[in-house]
């Protein structure tokens, strides 16, 4: 199952039964969010919980015919214990005024040069 070279989401389709996909969860307060999610919704699953590996993670195996509730449900989970990505202020702040600043410029240029043909 850990064949794939880059994965861009947390869900694959089982490697021995293909009417299962099998979500995984390398933190534990976003599997356990996502397994009261599944309980909430009424969604059967089967969790497995891989400690014994270099890097533990949860497993969960839910049918395929959840499967467009199941990823709401895991993006929910993820979303919840997400962090901003330009969370420090002074960062997310600096980037605005200097996208402002390049604005003006650009248009300042525009504005006293027009555009020759």
């Amino acid at each position: 199952m850990d064949s794939a070279l880059i994965q861009l989401t947390n869900f694959r389709p089982h490697p021995e039964d293909t009417k299962y996909m099998i979500f995984m969860f390398y933190k534990d307060d976003i599997a356990t969010y996502f397994e009261q999610l599944l309980v909430k919704e009424d969604i059967d699953y089967k969790r497995e919980d891989e400690k014994d590996r270099e890097r533990p993670r949860t497993l969960f195996a839910i049918k395929r015919v959840h499967l467009d509730k199941a990823i709401q449900l895991n993006y929910t989970a993820h979303g919840k214990y997400r962090r901003p990505s330009l969370d420090h202020n002074g960062l997310r702040w600096g980037l605005i005024i200097f996208v402002m600043l390049l604005l003006g410029i650009s248009l300042y240029a525009y504005i006293t040069h027009g555009v020759k043909h």
